[in-house]
């Protein structure tokens, strides 16, 4: 059998962003976005207004939080992108969990070595296509 390219067997029509709320180099928040320009705006808007979610961003102002993109993926695949935000939140140890809500259903990612989820975060990232931000 021919071997194809990664990105021609890969459906790259959606591009989900990755993105960490930061104060203080400290990350506070993991997320998801297919927008994140807008995404950020909802959560600086929330802090300010002290509706966040995370009820510990709502006692920082609003003009420290920093919105970092970590990591871009080009695939609408819910399971791989929940898979990738909740490698991310096993690196940083932010304030919020990464669920996974399906129709009648919740589950919650245990964290896992950071070791093993930056492998995992690169595996995806090669095999979907898209990038990793190298924060140093």
């Amino acid at each position: 059998m021919a071997t194809k390219s990664v990105n021609k067997l890969n459906n790259k029509s959606a591009t989900t962003y990755i993105y960490g709320l930061f104060v203080s180099e400290k990350c506070l928040y993991i997320g998801q976005t297919n927008s994140p320009t807008r995404r950020k705006e909802q959560h600086l808007d929330s802090i300010r207004k002290k509706k966040h979610k995370v009820k510990k961003l709502n006692t920082i102002p609003y003009e420290e939080v920093e919105f970092k993109v970590l990591c871009e993926i080009h695939t609408d695949n819910s399971l791989i992108i929940c898979l990738t935000e909740s490698c991310w939140n096993s690196i940083y140890k932010p304030l919020n969990k990464c669920t996974w809500m399906s129709f009648r259903s919740t589950c919650t990612f245990a964290r896992i070595s950071p070791d093993l989820a930056t492998l995992l975060i690169d595996l995806v990232v090669q095999y979907y296509g898209g990038c990793r931000m190298d924060l140093g």
